[in-house]
């Protein structure tokens, strides 16, 4: 165990509510309501750190008592540059919150955190701790699924895609079948990671079988799509936006970054779960899908700051009307609702996996805003969450 953190405040030395430590660090105030008094943290056991998913996970030495430990408080850079304070709640809902805590961050280095302790039906806090005196290891999405059964490929260059669209489509994906086959499974498993903790939750070989197409599309404009025929589920990949790498009007990296965001978000229909009905629908399956895709890198920082910038009213009459009514912006598909819910990661890291656990969960009577407050706790409300996110978008925008 850490040395017991004494706060200066209360023993009436200093008239602020900062904490001290031994090194006469200042690491800010109190939350409102907290006793300042002394308390223990939690010995970590060690920290991994996902580049793919730009994860901290912290776990502890040993699993606390539940009737005396709430969780953590979170200072740390959030993806966007901002500073952010949170706090992270052991949820009886989700045993492995009382086992470790995420923090998604590109700088690790910046994470400190402290142990939250019931006291007397209040609060008492530790000691501040830094993610940087940790050992830590650097792991990939291949390494947390390495043992999944990958799917069986079927790999497919339709007759009519030139040989020159074909040489451009290996430069993408790989030459040889075994290349192509060893980037879709990679793909799949970065999608598995941002949604799932491991092969328990997500099924030895979640997907058994898999037809991978390279010829011309069924929808104008479209980069790729996953279907199914008699033969099972399948993908196809739009020779048409592989030419324009073949003729010069889109460059090698574009086109390798689109394509790979395009299948991370048609990859996750494959292993998603898909509960919400109605108004719900959309942000459940089509939103989902973009939050994966957001969450695993394969969206620009300016696509989605101008969609969320972009993205209309917090609640519209208007958006009743028509087949699948959204009047709530968060109800809305695609990247609307999708880079809300990867920013929700915020305050969870571990906030899509746990999203997929309500989806299951709740069937038809899912909700985003449902999801949030049986995931973050019943303080948290949605709108002001979607505000927060906005004003975050605005500052990255200004910056």
């Amino acid at each position: 165990m850490r040395k017991l953190l004494i706060c200066l405040m209360a023993l009436g030395l200093f008239a602020t509510s900062s904490c001290v430590n031994d090194g006469g660090q200042v690491f800010g105030e109190l939350p409102e309501g907290v006793v300042p008094v002394s308390g223990e943290a939690l010995e970590a056991r060690g920290a991994t750190y996902n580049k793919d998913l730009n994860e901290l996970k912290i776990s502890w030495r040993t699993t606390p008592d539940p009737k005396l430990y709430k969780g953590v408080e979170v200072s740390f850079q959030a993806l966007g540059g901002q500073s952010k304070t949170v706090k992270i709640m052991a949820n009886p809902n989700f045993a492995s919150s009382y086992d470790y805590f995420t923090v998604v961050t590109k700088n690790p280095a910046t994470v400190q955190y402290r142990c939250i302790w019931n006291k007397d039906g209040g609060e008492e806090v530790s000691e501040w701790a830094s993610a940087d005196d940790l050992k830590l290891t650097n792991v990939t999405s291949s390494d947390v699924f390495f043992d999944i059964v990958p799917p069986t490929f079927k790999l497919v260059t339709e007759d009519n895609v030139s040989s020159q669209v074909s040489e451009a489509y290996d430069k993408i994906v790989g030459k040889t079948d075994e290349e192509k086959k060893s980037y879709y499974t990679q793909i799949l498993q970065l999608v598995l990671s941002s949604i799932y903790s491991s092969t328990v939750d997500a099924g030895q070989q979640p997907v058994s079988w898999i037809k991978c197409i390279l010829g011309k599309m069924d929808y104008p404009g479209a980069v790729a799509y996953v279907s199914g025929d008699s033969e099972g589920p399948l993908m196809r990949l739009s020779s048409e936006y592989v030419g324009q790498v073949s003729d010069g009007s889109v460059s090698i990296d574009d086109a390798t970054f689109e394509i790979r965001g395009v299948l991370i978000h048609e990859f996750s229909h494959l292993v998603q779960k898909t509960g919400g009905v109605g108004s719900n629908q959309p942000s459940c399956i089509e939103g989902m899908a973009d939050a994966i895709r957001s969450a695993c890198c394969g969206v620009t920082d300016a696509s989605r700051i101008s969609t969320a910038l972009n993205s209309g009213a917090y609640y519209d009459e208007n958006r009743k009307s028509g087949e699948t009514p959204c009047p709530y912006v968060w109800q809305l598909p695609y990247g609307t609702s999708g880079y809300f819910m990867n920013w929700l990661r915020t305050y969870d890291g571990d906030f899509l996996r746990k999203l997929t656990i309500t989806i299951e969960k709740m069937g038809s009577q899912w909700s985003l805003e449902k999801a949030v407050q049986y995931i973050l706790g019943e303080d948290y409300k949605i709108e002001d969450l979607w505000n927060e996110y906005i004003e975050d978008a605005k500052s990255e925008n200004v910056g």
